[in-house]
């Protein structure tokens, strides 16, 4: 059984402050080339003597070499972010998040840009061509008159225009700057032909 030894900051910079190339090779039995190797980019924390340092628990993690079928490191890189994983195995995340999606997309629970749009825009060419026909549907079941026929109409056209600003502004926000020609009004356009 192993005794734990206190150890205090007076007594050992290197667990305190850290611990150049060559005290990090003593410590994980490691050719000083290895050490230097496996560290690569990470930036030392200070220097000591003219000499880098680094932490020893930022450094350990790469100068342990876990076998590849040991469950901590199968464990480790399932939840590491991508960012972080080593280039050898970025191809293989990015190739399976596009495997992933297009899992969902064939299920249903992911849908394309276009599909929403074209949803979408079905939908709300249907809404504004029940809104157009409403003062006439109206006015066959009860009998307008022409002003109460002029109140409906300006409704129905407040309502669609409010939409069509709404769908605009919605756009341009997710967008960011500039939203596409589609969305912008051009200045011949009727009322009537909008969104």
């Amino acid at each position: 059984m192993e005794t734990l030894v206190s150890v205090s900051s007076s007594t050992n910079p290197i667990i305190t402050h850290g611990a150049t190339d060559r005290d990090l090779s003593a410590m994980f039995r490691l050719d000083r080339r290895d050490v230097q190797s496996r560290i690569g980019d990470l930036p030392p924390t200070g220097q000591r003597a003219g000499l880098d340092i680094w932490r020893i628990r930022d450094a350990a993690p790469r100068l342990i070499r876990l076998s590849d079928d040991d469950p901590e490191m199968v464990r480790r890189i399932l939840t590491m972010h991508h960012a972080n994983l080593p280039k050898m195995l970025s191809k293989e995340f990015w190739y399976g998040q596009n495997q992933r999606l297009n899992y969902l997309e064939r299920t249903g629970e992911l849908w394309s840009t276009g599909a929403v749009v074209e949803l979408a825009s079905d939908a709300f060419k249907t809404l504004r061509l029940s809104l157009m026909l409403l003062p006439d549907a109206v006015e066959r079941e009860t009998g307008l008159t022409v002003k109460q026929r002029e109140i409906i109409t300006n409704l129905v056209h407040n309502a669609l225009e409010d939409m069509r600003e709404k769908l605009v502004d919605g756009v341009k926000r997710s967008r960011g700057a500039s939203s596409g020609k589609a969305f912008t009004p051009s200045e011949t356009d009727d009322a009537d032909t909008e969104l």
